[in-house]
């Protein structure tokens, strides 16, 4: 699991100039196109916006800013919205961004994150057992706390892509 994430880490790295992100807004399905820029300070993993000032791209039509940047190691996406809405469509259909280590624009490489909440139809046989039969007659605390638990679980892994169309391989947060 480490030698494939090396590998298309170094992949990507070579391909971070253009990055894909693709994400499901409003119902139907978004593919954004963003140009990396060199990180010339070392980006800090905290949730405080200020390594990203003049660094995102305002998408009117899906109420979001986005950022690409990238160093010798790592690359960093900035997403952030102020609609609470977009939140939780992220949450619960996840994220891909995409590499090509050509330098094109196809979709070789993926990293899909969170993996996302599927809808009750598709859910992973763990989650079925725990769905009451009808969510909606919950109280509002009820159904906020159950979002956080969806929201917690869908954050405890992420999922590579590709090269090849079947090739998925989910991996486990580690954290720390």
């Amino acid at each position: 699991m480490r030698r494939f994430s090396a590998v298309y880490a170094d992949l990507a790295l070579e391909s971070a100039g253009i990055i894909l992100l693709s994400f499901l807004a409003s119902g139907c399905g978004s593919t954004l196109e963003l140009p990396s820029r060199w990180a010339d300070k070392r980006i800090q993993i905290d949730g405080n916006l200020k390594d990203w000032v003049d660094s995102t791209t305002f998408v009117e039509k899906d109420g979001i800013r986005c950022g690409v940047m990238n160093d010798t190691e790592n690359v960093y996406v900035c997403m952030m919205s102020s609609t609470p809405n977009v939140g939780r469509q992220l949450i619960m259909r996840g994220m891909t961004i995409w590499f090509d280590p050509n330098g094109g624009e196809k979709k070789i490489i993926g990293v899909r994150f969170p993996v996302g909440a599927v809808r009750p139809g598709m859910m992973r046989p763990e989650m079925r057992d725990r769905r009451p039969a009808d969510a909606r007659d919950r109280a509002p605390e009820e159904r906020r706390q159950r979002f956080d638990e969806i929201e917690r679980e869908a954050l405890q892994e992420f999922e590579f892509l590709g090269p090849g169309a079947d090739d998925r391989q989910r991996v486990l947060r580690i954290q720390g």
